[in-house]
């Protein structure tokens, strides 16, 4: 026979049509409920327009004639189906509720499962809202949690007030953008050892062996934190691989980091010296106790510098920005 244009796979042949396109088997079962008799008459009616063309085959447009509506809540395993989606979180992303909500309701309207709507809400209050508002992620949660309760279409409802509200929310990428920055470096990097001060020590044996000697307990420690601790493994210290932004509730989080390393940088300069540590200081925070002080200061240093519990120099150095685009929505940025 004749060779069968690109797409255009389902074939008349003497009033018997068989198709070999697993997307139009697909959109024909969903659009006839699986039902033999409506599943022919579809057939029929689209073998007679095929045939009022002078066409041999019956490609997606012809069933989109023949189907109509039914055509469309049926086709989701055609391009346009990812189109939708995509264009629902590029709106949200965007900032723009009117967009997202109409992209939300066509989604609905083609017959999609809103679990598939939500799972892609989840995503989008993790990856663009972040923790410019850490109550987005609850809240759409909450919202398809309310739309399992009541169902449809009632609990439609639930999931367009939590696209609505994502799209409105402040927006920070920041956690999305570490998360891959640490995955790359873990996944290309050797498996560093845990640093002696932060191994569980629940035996004797593990505390002759060192481990957790010269931890510090923060709520101990004014402010509830211990200037000058590094919990990196060794050849990291100085890593960072989370940027806070300074949108919505992330601003604050941003402000006490930075207060944070500010005593890292004062405690430093206030510690330097073997003695200082083994001893005491009066640094930022006020006198702070020895983390060794039956040992002498020489010692005690080499201890210190053993376990990886020494003080924090110089800025923390981010890692350059990841060589792929965040916020892929076919997820090749975590292949």
């Amino acid at each position: 026979g004749a060779e069968k244009p690109a797409g255009h796979d389902t074939r008349i042949d003497a009033g018997v049509e068989e198709t070999h396109d697993p997307v139009e088997r697909a959109i024909l079962l969903r659009a006839s409920d699986h039902d033999a008799r409506r599943l022919f008459n579809y057939l029929e009616v689209a073998a007679h327009v095929a045939r009022s063309l002078g066409r041999e085959t019956v490609g997606r447009d012809l069933l989109g004639r023949v189907l109509g509506e039914a055509f469309r809540k049926a086709d989701k395993s055609g391009d346009w189906y990812y189109d939708l989606l995509s264009a629902m979180h590029k709106s949200l992303r965007g900032s723009s509720p009117d967009a997202t909500l109409y992209w939300v309701v066509r989604l609905f309207d083609a017959g999609v499962d809103p679990r598939v709507v939500a799972r892609r809400l989840l995503r989008a209050a993790s990856e663009d809202v972040g923790l410019a508002d850490p109550a987005a992620l609850g809240f759409t949660l909450h919202a398809w949690e309310t739309y399992e309760r009541l169902g449809e279409p009632e609990g439609l409802l639930a999931l367009v007030e939590a696209a609505v509200y994502l799209a409105a929310a402040e927006k920070s990428n920041s956690v999305y953008l570490a998360h891959l920055r640490a995955a790359r470096e873990i996944r290309h990097d050797t498996s560093r050892e845990v640093p002696l001060h932060l191994r569980n020590a629940p035996t004797d044996l593990a505390r002759s062996l060192g481990h957790g000697a010269g931890y510090r307990y923060p709520h101990d420690e004014p402010e509830g934190y211990a200037p000058g601790v590094v919990y990196m493994p060794a050849g990291l210290e100085h890593r960072r691989y989370y940027n806070a932004g300074s949108r919505g509730f992330e601003k604050r989080l941003k402000e006490r980091l930075e207060r944070l390393r500010e005593l890292d940088r004062r405690g430093s300069s206030a510690a330097e010296g073997g003695e200082a540590r083994a001893a005491g200081w009066s640094g930022p925070s006020g006198p702070r106790r020895s983390s060794c002080p039956r040992m002498s200061s020489s010692a005690c240093g080499r201890r210190r510098s053993a376990s990886g519990a020494t003080s924090v120099t110089g800025a923390f150095a981010p890692l350059p920005a990841p060589p792929f685009r965040a916020g892929d929505e076919n997820g090749s940025a975590w292949r």
